[in-house]
This record gives structure tokens, sequence and C-alpha cells, in this order.
């Protein structure tokens, strides 16, 4: 992978004084410090997305079957691990989960209530639901 000479404005002189001297105790360059810190600030970042995206999937999976006994045909926001609400058009479980965004949300679903449809393969001898 290339590498790039770039210029961080505003960067804290205390922090980057320390974490200069911390590189040179370790025997590593700053260049090389601030790219190890940048890797780990995008796999927290990642993993705090994964984190969000299981809790928001396993609380619309667990409450679809009562969202589509009261709501089917409505729309569903689902954020921060829990239904947001119910909305009558797209654009308002749009405006909802965009509100949420701005406080800070990394992962949220929007989708249509309705019942899962099944399909059915045929392999061979056997034959699967999906």
């Amino acid at each position: 992978m290339g590498k790039r000479n770039v210029v961080i404005k505003a960067v804290d002189e205390e922090l980057y004084r320390k974490a200069k001297a911390k590189a040179a105790l370790l025997g590593i360059k700053i260049p090389d410090a601030v790219n190890e810190a940048l890797r780990g600030w995008i796999q927290s970042k990642q993993s705090r997305e994964s984190l969000e995206e299981l809790a928001n999937r396993s609380e619309l999976e667990g409450k679809l079957p009562e969202l589509i006994r009261r709501y089917e045909g409505k729309y569903v926001a689902v954020a921060k691990g829990r239904v947001i609400g119910t909305y009558e058009t797209l654009e308002e479980a749009f405006q909802a989960m965009s509100e949420l965004a701005r406080e800070g949300a990394q992962h949220g679903y929007v989708t249509k209530i309705e019942p899962k449809k099944t399909v059915t393969i045929e392999l061979g001898a056997s034959v699967y639901a999906i």
C-alpha cells in the first residue's frame, strides 16, 4: 500500500507530544504510530457498528410477529437496539432515522412491515424452505 505525506491541522499539542515520546520509547516512528492509531480507530468503529447492527436485527426479528399483526403495510424504523417507531410512509421513517443519525446512531433499519416470503428451492432429491 502506498504512503502519502499529509498535514493534519488542529492536533492537540500535548497529545502529540505524548504520542511522539511514547513512539520514541517504543522505537517506532510517529507516522507508524499514527497509522496504528488510525487502524485501531477504524476497527473500533466497525466493531461498534457490527454490535449495533446485531442488536437492531435481533430487535426487528424478535418483534416482527407483533409488528405484522398490528402494523402490516406500514414502515418500521429500528436503531440503537430498539424499535423507534412505525410510520405510514417511507419518508416519515427516513426522517426519524435521520434524526437518530444526528444523535449518533451508527446503524439502523427502515423496512416495510410484511410477512416474510418463503422461497422453496429444490436441490436434487431434497427440498429446503428458506
